[in-house]
C-alpha cells in the first residue's frame, strides 16, 4: 500500500519534493538529471527514469505526483472503464495526451492522466465530451495499458507522426531555453563564451536536431524501397545529411 505524504506549503520542483519526502538521495536524483538531460525523448520525465533506474517505486511515484499536482489518485480500474465514458474522448486525441476517460459519475466525466493537463488540455477534454471533466493521476503503466485495451495500437504511420511532433515541440522549448540564456547573458552585458550553461544547451539542440532527422528519415523512407533524399539543410558545425540511410547510417549519432 502507498504511503500518505503531507501536500507542501510553497513551490518545488518534483525532484525536491521526493528528496523531502525521503524517497531519493541527492546523488540518485542527480543520476536521473544527469539521464533526463541527455535524453531525446521529450516524455521522458524524471520520475519515470528514477523508476526505471529503480530509485522508486511505481506506487511511491504515483503518490508523490499526486502531491505535485494537487491531484486525485485514481482509485478506480482502468482496465475496466464505462463504454460510455469512453465514447467521449476520439482514441487519437487521447492518446496524444495520454488522457483515459474512465467513468461518468454525476454528470462529471473522470479521466486518468499520468501528469497534469495543461488548462487548455482540459478545456478541449470537456468540449469533445460536453461533460465537466475531473482528471485524476495513476501510473503511466496503467494509463497506457488502458489505453492499448480500450482504443487499441495507434497505426504505426500515425505513431511516427506523433514522434515526430513530439521531438519538434522538443526542439522548441529547448530553442526557448537558449534564448533566455542568451537574453539574460545580454541583459548583463556577459559573455557566454565559456559558459557551461551555454555548451549543455547548445549540446542538447544537436542532440534534438539529430532526433528530428532521425524521425524524418522514418517517415520519408519506405522499408522495400531505397531511401529518397531528405533535403535538410546542414546546422552549423554539423553532418550535412542529404542522402537519406546512408547517411544517417554515417552521420547521425
Amino acid at each position: 500500500m502507498a504511503r500518505e505524504y503531507p501536500s507542501l506549503s510553497r513551490p518545488k520542483s518534483f525532484g525536491d519534493r521526493l528528496l523531502e519526502a525521503g524517497l531519493i538521495t541527492r546523488t540518485q536524483l542527480d543520476a536521473a538529471l544527469d539521464q533526463q538531460e541527455t535524453s531525446t525523448e521529450r516524455r521522458h520525465r524524471l520520475g519515470r527514469i528514477l523508476v526505471e533506474l529503480g530509485f522508486l517505486t511505481e506506487a511511491d511515484l504515483t503518490q508523490m505526483l499526486s502531491v505535485h499536482f494537487g491531484l486525485p489518485v485514481a482509485r478506480f480500474s482502468l482496465l475496466e472503464a464505462d463504454a460510455r465514458a469512453l465514447q467521449c474522448i476520439p482514441a487519437g486525441v487521447a492518446r496524444r495526451y495520454r488522457a483515459l476517460p474512465c467513468r461518468i459519475v454525476e454528470g462529471v466525466l473522470m479521466v486518468a492522466v499520468a501528469e497534469a493537463l495543461a488548462p487548455a488540455v482540459v478545456h478541449e477534454l470537456q468540449v469533445l465530451s460536453g461533460l465537466p471533466t475531473l482528471t485524476y493521476v495513476a501510473s503511466e503503466a496503467d494509463v497506457e495499458a488502458g489505453l492499448l485495451k480500450h482504443y487499441g495500437p495507434p497505426s504505426t504511420y500515425m505513431s511516427q507522426l506523433r514522434n515526430l511532433v513530439d521531438t519538434l515541440d522538443q526542439l522548441a522549448d529547448h530553442r526557448e531555453q537558449l534564448a533566455g540564456l542568451v537574453a539574460e547573458a545580454e541583459r548583463e552585458t556577459r559573455d557566454l563564451e565559456d559558459d557551461d550553461r551555454l555548451r549543455r544547451a547548445l549540446e542538447q539542440l544537436c542532440r534534438d536536431s539529430d532526433a528530428v532527422v532521425r524521425a524524418l528519415t522514418v517517415i520519408t523512407t519506405s522499408p522495400q524501397e531505397p531511401s529518397p533524399p531528405l533535403r535538410l539543410a546542414a546546422l552549423p558545425g554539423r553532418p550535412d545529411v542529404r542522402d537519406g540511410v546512408k547517411d544517417r547510417d554515417s552521420h547521425v549519432t
